[in-house]
């Protein structure tokens, strides 16, 4: 063999050689970035202008770019894993005339049943016959979509759509304050929302008064069922053996409500503390204080009259013949009655 050739042959293989060992390790330990850094066609790139932010019912775009010329003809197909998301053309198409101009894709977004935004994620396959970009990748494309239907509570239903806007489990139509979620009930009509209400029932008395000492709730809504505590012992009456806290249980007080009474002897419905006569059934009371009840005293508001013997109207203490119904007085006192004396005022 010419002595030349052979010269010649082992220069080129050591420059394969050398070429060899230059390139394994920045193929083995170089990052992407650097890797597209040279002109190496396995890391060719194609870009995006990023992602896609619009408003639901609205449209949007985003480009794709190549970053050399390709030896065919590339094929771009975006795919949306969202069905209200489509992406317009249904393809990109580059070749050598036209790959150093950006083309894009339409976004278009629909509108939804419900109050979340829309997101999607549309990602894209390379096709065609070219070689260059066979081996590049595309980065997804993101899109949100924001949706401006009203949602009070948050649950993903346009408030115009939600049977119970504010959440509260109330629905509206039943919900006295529906875009409230605190309140839901105004027993007494006045405005205020029971939860904010001191005197849910507008009685006059506080809902603490009525519903905290008994632990019964439904009492603060009812204006006409008030639990008490009379004794304001921190029972309330119904549940509270002594009431009036008179140390006499209320099965056995006479008035269980009022302290200064636990018994009625004689059983005439006036206590004993009270009763004149705590023993007499017929007397309770002596009003003119003359030791004569009531019922028994001819004039009970007159304490110098108490009886009225012979039935003419006039009071013992004032009748001169208490024991004659005919006689009451004897002016001129000659002992004889002034209706039967001849001369009343003339004693001789």
């Amino acid at each position: 063999m010419n002595v030349r050739i052979m010269d010649k042959a082992r220069t080129l293989l050591l420059v394969a050689v050398m070429l060899t060992a230059a390139l394994t390790p920045m193929l083995s330990g170089a990052n992407d970035e650097q890797l597209r850094e040279t002109d190496s066609v396995m890391y060719t790139v194609v870009s995006t202008s990023g992602d896609v932010y619009l408003d639901e019912g609205g449209m949007g775009w985003y480009e794709i770019c190549l970053d050399e010329v390709p030896d065919g003809v590339v094929v771009i197909t975006p795919t949306s894993d969202n069905s209200a998301v489509s992406v317009d053309p249904a393809y990109l198409k580059f070749s050598k005339l036209n790959w150093d101009e950006c083309e894009y894709f339409e976004v278009a977004v629909s509108e939804d049943g419900d109050a979340s935004d829309t997101m999607a994620t549309i990602s894209h396959t390379i096709d065609g016959t070219d070689t260059i970009f066979a081996s590049s990748t595309i980065a997804d494309v993101m899109v949100e979509a924001y949706d401006f239907d009203p949602d009070m509570d948050g649950d993903d239903i346009p408030d115009e759509d939600d049977s119970d806007m504010d959440g509260d489990g109330v629905d509206n139509d039943e919900d006295d304050f529906p875009e409230d979620g605190n309140e839901s009930l105004d027993t007494d009509g006045d405005g205020i929302g029971n939860n904010a209400d001191a005197d849910d029932d507008g009685d006059g008395y506080s809902d603490s008064d009525e519903s905290t000492d008994c632990g019964d709730a439904t009492d603060s809504l009812d204006d006409e069922d008030m639990p008490l505590d009379t004794d304001g012992d921190g029972v309330c009456d119904e549940l509270d053996s002594d009431d009036d806290n008179d140390m006499v249980n209320d099965t056995d007080d006479f008035a269980p409500l009022d302290d200064s009474e636990q018994y009625d002897t004689d059983g005439d419905g006036v206590g004993d503390n009270a009763d004149w006569d705590a023993y007499d059934s017929n007397e309770s009371a002596d009003s003119d204080g003359d030791g004569v009840g009531d019922n028994a005293d001819w004039d009970a508001d007159d304490s110098n009259e108490s009886a009225d013997s012979d039935g003419d109207g006039v009071g013992d203490n004032n009748d001169v013949f208490p024991m004659d119904s005919s006689e009451d007085s004897d002016t001129d006192g000659d002992g004889v009655g002034d209706n039967a004396d001849f001369a009343p005022e003339d004693a001789s």
